[in-house]
């Protein structure tokens, strides 16, 4: 997908539409279709889900970022590989994990704690912010997985990482915030072009 084709999309689209067209089933620009499927296939047989439940976002999608900070910055070598898995069992798998450590009295520096909170609400997990690997295996395990599956260069030269979604609607959401961020500066940019 290309910039302008983008700008076109949230110009005259639903942001909720241009996360549906564009990020969801759009055609992923960092690996051809058929290394795409291989990708959700290996990411789903660690995790037993359904491969329809591994999605690449992010500038590996587009081509380009949508994020504030990096907005439009062109996917380049340097670029992650972002990957979203959509599965409630793994999910509440993980949050019960993080749980029972809790229970257990499990260490975890209260920075991370808040940030994994502050996600968790937000109906997502980012496994950067479980507790720490030396106390919480299961952050160990999730990290060796996905660096081996960025050494192999299989899926190219980049780094591969992947956050959990409990639904849908909380991957629509979040995504669907930076959607409606870059429809207001257009429209910003289009009222500064016309005065």
């Amino acid at each position: 997908m290309n910039i302008e084709d983008f700008k076109n999309d949230v110009s005259s689209l639903d942001p909720v539409e241009v996360v549906r067209k564009d990020i969801i089933f759009g055609r992923p620009h960092a690996v051809d279709v058929d290394k795409y499927y291989l990708l959700r296939r290996d990411v789903s047989k660690e995790y037993k889900i359904h491969p329809s439940e591994v999605l690449l976002v992010g500038s590996g999608m587009l081509g380009f970022s949508i994020v504030p900070h990096k907005r439009y910055r062109a996917f380049c070598d340097e670029s992650d590989l972002d990957i979203v898995i959509l599965a409630p069992s793994l999910f509440d798998c993980m949050w019960n994990a993080v749980n029972s450590y809790l229970r257990q009295g499990g260490i975890w520096p209260r920075e991370y704690r808040d940030d994994f909170s502050k996600y968790l609400l937000r109906g997502w997990i980012r496994p950067d912010k479980f507790p720490p690997e030396a106390t919480f295996p299961l952050k160990h395990k999730w990290f060796e997985f996905f660096a081996t599956l960025s050494r192999s260069g299989d899926y190219g030269p980049y780094k591969i990482a992947a956050g959990i979604y409990r639904s849908w609607s909380f991957l629509e959401d979040y995504q669907t915030v930076c959607i409606e961020r870059c429809k207001q500066e257009l429209e910003v940019s289009s009222e500064n072009d016309s005065n």
